[in-house]
């Protein structure tokens, strides 16, 4: 649980969590990365070197997460249009 909460309010640089938010459910979906947890483990990065890997991911994040939305907007056109 702890891992948990520590990846999805971004204090633990070990991976991230992405939170998926569909019309019918809620839940978390969590990735760690091996070469990131052992280098945390070993304390072999920095602060700044995790914050550039979360920024990246956030961006990454934010462009599925449009992509997604795009996709279920598409979707539901097809539904409308088959009705």
């Amino acid at each position: 649980m702890a891992v948990s909460i520590g990846l999805r309010n971004n204090l633990l640089p070990i991976g991230f969590a992405i939170h998926n938010e569909d019309r019918y459910s809620e839940s978390w979906s969590y990735h760690i990365i091996a070469e990131r947890l052992i280098a945390y483990k070993y304390g072999r990065i920095s602060e700044v070197q995790v914050e550039n890997i979360e920024k990246n991911l956030n961006t990454i994040i934010s462009q599925f997460e449009g992509m997604k939305k795009d996709l279920l907007f598409i979707l539901s056109g097809n539904e409308e249009q088959e009705i």
